[in-house]
């Protein structure tokens, strides 16, 4: 059975708190780093496949 006021001392207390927010920054960063590749990624290869296709195409 759990102890009165435990609930209450948990939501008080913050040990931890800044390790959490860091998580969750450095989660943030890590997802906006992967999307940013993707899109570098995609634009990188339709420019090279532009390029391939004209130079293909070269006499």
């Amino acid at each position: 059975m759990p102890r009165p006021g435990l609930l209450a001392r948990l939501l008080r207390e913050d040990d931890g708190q800044a390790m959490v927010e860091y998580g969750l920054i450095a989660a943030a960063l890590t997802i906006g780093v992967a999307v940013a590749t993707k899109l570098v990624q995609a634009a990188l290869s339709r420019q090279l496949l532009q390029h391939h296709k004209a130079l293909s195409q070269a006499p």
